[in-house]
């Protein structure tokens, strides 16, 4: 699993570059086995954000083709996630939640 969150973490920093927290958005894909970018998600510029999202199915998908992997939930029911450029690339900051 670390092999697949390293190769999407690399292919996210070829589509992350931002100067302005509002040209970050988050990345929709199927993580299928492996439960990648469900919480927290991937941010990256708008503008790339089609071709990203292609270029990380395609790996999620070969990887899952050939390997045993499991989805696993980063974020507690308490906390959300929003879209934040920090030094020049997308990224997240955590909002917590009170109770309901």
């Amino acid at each position: 699993m670390w092999t697949l969150a390293c190769g999407l973490r690399t292919i996210a920093s070829k589509y992350n570059a931002c100067s302005k927290h509002d040209e970050c958005v988050a990345a929709v894909f199927d993580g299928k086995c492996s439960g990648a970018g469900a919480c927290p998600p991937f941010y990256v510029n708008q503008q790339f954000k089609s071709a990203f999202e292609a270029e990380v199915q395609r790996e999620i998908d070969r990887y899952c083709e050939s390997g045993t992997c499991s989805a696993s939930n980063l974020c507690p029911e308490l906390i959300s996630v929003e879209a934040y450029c920090a030094s020049g690339h997308c990224t997240w900051s955590t909002i917590i939640r009170g109770p309901p």
